[in-house]
């Protein structure tokens, strides 16, 4: 009987929806990997949600959230299907994507945390004030979250056991900085997606 749970658990757990978006109590669950069992909740006083298109994207959603605790957060969320990939590292086609965004300001890198799913970057805008990209894999799920204040950078990263200083945002200040355009709008011109071949 052992053997059968757990061959049912490891069934239920890769059939776990990993994103879910709750539109009515503007909330948002991540479940981080599959040795978490629990979902990492999110919940914004706002969020403005848009549905993008482009051929080599299967479904694509783009959040502007923003909460008191947390500050704005850019959110995209990309699902492809099983015909198209990455051209590059997804968390790398994210860091580049704000980088082009705000081309005007000065990007310094300071610090990066990454496994085979997960990517935390923290960088330093115009010398003055430190921000956080944050790329999850979620099977052909891909999540993105641009974070210019920094506490759910670091409370993430608390999640993933990260103990070293270095790797978390000193100065959780809020600052106005939200991308005009989305990794989905700019896809034909970063050419980070395409069909395999």
């Amino acid at each position: 009987m052992g053997f059968l749970n757990s061959i049912f658990n490891k069934i239920k757990s890769a059939t776990r929806e990993r994103f879910v978006l709750n539109k009515e109590t503007n909330s948002i669950q991540i479940l981080l990997d599959s040795s978490h069992e629990q979902y990492f909740t999110l919940t914004f006083d706002t969020m403005n949600i848009k549905t993008l298109y482009d051929p080599n994207i299967f479904r694509s959603t783009i959040i502007d959230a923003n909460s008191l605790d947390l500050g704005e957060l850019y959110i995209e969320v990309i699902e492809l299907d099983y015909q198209h990939d990455w051209n590059r590292s997804a968390g790398g086609c994210f860091d580049l994507f704000i980088k082009k965004e705000f081309q005007k300001s000065k990007f310094e890198f300071i610090k990066s945390f990454d496994d085979d799913f997960t990517k935390f970057t923290k960088y330093q805008v115009n010398d003055r004030y430190e921000v956080g990209l944050i790329w999850f894999s979620l099977n052909k799920q891909d999540v993105f979250i641009f974070d210019t204040k920094g506490k759910l950078f670091n409370d993430l990263l608390k999640i993933y056991d990260v103990e070293n200083s270095l790797y978390f945002i000193k100065k959780l200040d809020s600052v106005s900085m939200k991308p005009k355009n989305s990794l989905t709008q700019t896809n034909l011109i970063g050419d980070y997606i395409s069909k395999i071949d």
